[in-house]
């Protein structure tokens, strides 16, 4: 399973932990079951027994498997008309507004404009993708631009460092001059350098199709098997550790792998195993075993 696949969940049955926590559990047709947030879908009045299709949205570093319902309205790669709540500031051509959807939601965009004063009551933006409930949307305009795909590798050049409320990023510039930030704290072992190319994942698009980027690591790549040995469980609170139970195993080299430990619940810890490059998470490589 891997973002972006398409499935077809029954819910099978509602959840209440709390009043702010409300799960449906949503099962495929060979027994595979996710929980999904009731009350961020709350509007799309879903009852048990409905079948529905959903996208994976994303798999985190402990494996749990997000998903993401198609909307009742809104479909991606279709144009439609918003709403304009408010302007929040306006240059010569480009102006940041927040625009409602159907449900009232209130979404930040950047539109551009003809030179015009007057701020448009309405505007028709491009759905490029839904993350919980809310469509992630696009001006037309920037759709050529724009020609990005989740978990796909592209090629951005290094064009500075900069200092942004005392975290250091580094300026990474696409095909069509378009800026993106990558935190330089995660990558210094890279050998990122101003002037050159840098490959990256596509992590995330954003609204205004904002990209959130994961370098090529220099050495390991995805999929690429090896041989580690268990170090123990991670107890660091930096980088991919901070929300996830995770083991950590080193290689002869002393190079730095995690695993989650969902794949040895129930099961003897080796001294030493194979292991898969699954992801990359903030210059981590994340493993999982090759049985």
């Amino acid at each position: 399973m891997n973002p972006g696949d398409v499935l077809q969940v029954i819910l099978k049955k509602h959840i209440d932990l709390s009043e702010t926590e409300q799960y449906w559990v949503a099962e495929t047709v060979d027994g595979q079951r996710f929980l999904m947030d009731s009350l961020q879908y709350e509007k799309y009045e879903f009852a048990i027994g409905q079948r529905i299709q959903v996208t994976v949205d994303k798999i985190n570093c402990s494996g749990k498997v997000f998903i993401e319902p198609d909307h009742p309205l809104y479909r991606r790669g279709e144009s439609y008309v918003f709403p304009v709540h408010s302007v929040v500031s306006k240059s010569e051509n480009i102006l940041s507004l927040i625009v409602t959807d159907v449900f009232e939601n209130k979404i930040p965009i950047q539109y551009h404009v003809d030179g015009s004063n007057d701020a448009p009551s309405e505007v028709e933006l491009l759905v490029i993708g839904l993350r919980k409930a809310l469509p992630v949307l696009l001006d037309p305009v920037l759709q050529e631009q724009t020609p990005f795909k989740e978990n796909e590798i592209y090629s951005f050049s290094v064009v500075d460092k900069i200092l942004i409320d005392n975290e250091k990023y580094f300026q990474l510039e696409d095909s069509f001059g378009r800026l993106h930030l990558l935190p330089v704290r995660f990558y210094e072992k890279y050998p990122i350098k101003i002037g050159k190319p840098l490959d990256c994942y596509v992590v995330r698009i954003g609204q205004n199709a904002d990209l959130t980027l994961e370098p090529v690591h220099p050495v390991f790549l995805l999929g690429y098997e090896l041989e580690l040995n268990f170090v123990g469980e991670y107890r660091g609170d930096e980088y991919i550790g901070q929300k996830h139970k995770l083991y950590l195993l080193h290689d002869d080299e002393g190079n730095e792998f995690f695993m989650s430990m969902r794949f040895l619940e129930g099961k003897k810890i080796p001294n030493h195993m194979r292991c898969r490059i699954e992801k990359l998470k903030k210059g981590q490589p994340l493993v999982e075993p090759v049985w």
